[in-house]
């Protein structure tokens, strides 16, 4: 057993406060994709986004970054490994820009930074600008622009622990937290960052920046809040289960273990001004392995936290986007090799 404190999920009842929500008819329909994207160039895709007319894609190798016509063109690569501008040690995050249709921007974690590019008459965007986050604060996981000068955070953080989220400035520096920390059985006596850790989870802003919402990476459920940091719903699923995990001690601190008996929640997510959409695994590690931390279904909810529809991709996948108007959907997967598929989302699905 590592560690001293080993820590169960189970079955809890949420407060009334939350928003509990029942799986939908396991008759969810199958969606059919078409693969637009494949080639030697990917090599691990990870994240993607819809910029315009274009597909932006994360790779783990350079080029980490490769654009796309929305209808499969491959129109290049770029981003080499390194630490200048226009380069990443692992760029893990990109995000449209709400104001500017023609920007994008993308987060290094390792370097943490965020890259504003545009697209112009060229192919590939043109470096904007760099965004340093050099707060010191901890390990910025999920950082999500929710205004001009404003970023919402998934972190890892041991000095703020009185929320859920932080909400920083552009530098990076906290100005304070928003939404209350995770309930966890025997939470008291976990650590702040162990607690942070396994309650890490993709966001998304609306287009509209007016709310934002966190989905669960090891649990099954999304939170939904406004700009302001008021909490709209908690949506717990069917089984409602919680991270398992233990605490390991080591010489330079604590951290988060997790083993074959993890449930896998949601791994990806995307917004449209009408819909969340959350892609959601559900498997243990122990019978899924790798593939735990892919998924095959699409839960979709309005910004109230009604779920709409639950839909079933016809592969599994990495990560999804939609365009703007949530008509098309886009998915990334990794077998039998690295590619992009699209779907095209019912009209129930789209809020449109």
């Amino acid at each position: 057993m590592l560690g001293r404190l080993l820590v169960v999920a189970v079955l809890v009842s949420i407060a009334s406060a939350c928003q509990r929500t029942r799986e939908p008819p396991e008759s969810a329909p199958v969606l059919k994709g078409e693969l637009i994207a494949t080639g030697d160039y990917l090599d691990q895709p990870g994240q993607m986004e819809v910029v315009d007319d274009r597909l932006v894609v994360l790779d783990r190798s350079a080029p980490m970054v490769h654009v796309f016509h929305l209808g499969g063109a491959h129109l290049g690569s770029f981003g080499q490994k390194g630490e200048g501008p226009g380069e990443y040690r692992s760029a893990v995050h990109v995000q449209r820009d709400a104001k500017d249709p023609r920007d994008v921007w993308i987060f290094d974690r390792t370097l943490g930074r965020m890259s504003r590019l545009r697209f112009g008459q060229a192919p590939l965007p043109e470096l904007q600008e760099v965004v340093n986050l050099n707060a010191g604060t901890g390990v910025f996981l999920h950082p999500v622009w929710l205004g001009d000068t404003t970023l919402v955070v998934s972190a890892i953080s041991p000095t703020h622990s009185d929320g859920r989220l932080l909400l920083t400035g552009r530098t990076g520096r906290v100005m304070r937290m928003i939404g209350k920390p995770p309930r966890h059985p025997g939470s008291a006596a976990i650590p702040t960052t162990v607690l942070q850790h396994a309650y890490e989870g993709p966001l998304t802003v609306r287009p509209d920046r007016s709310h934002f919402a966190l989905a669960t990476r090891q649990a099954d459920r999304l939170e939904i809040y406004r700009a302001d940091g008021t909490q709209v719903a908690e949506v717990v699923g069917s089984t409602g289960f919680l991270p398992e995990f233990e605490v390991r001690e080591r010489a330079e601190g604590v951290s988060m273990a997790a083993g074959d008996d993890l449930r896998v929640g949601y791994v990806g997510i995307a917004s449209t001004n009408e819909r969340i959409y959350a892609l959601f695994s559900g498997e243990l590690r122990s019978e899924a392995g790798a593939n735990s931390f892919l998924g095959r279904e699409v839960h979709v909810f309005n910004w109230s936290g009604k779920k709409i529809a639950r839909l079933e991709l016809d592969a599994l996948a990495v990560a999804i986007t939609v365009t703007p108007d949530g008509r098309q959907l886009f998915a990334i997967r990794h077998d039998p090799e690295p590619s992009v598929a699209r779907y095209m989302l019912p009209p129930s699905a789209t809020g449109s």
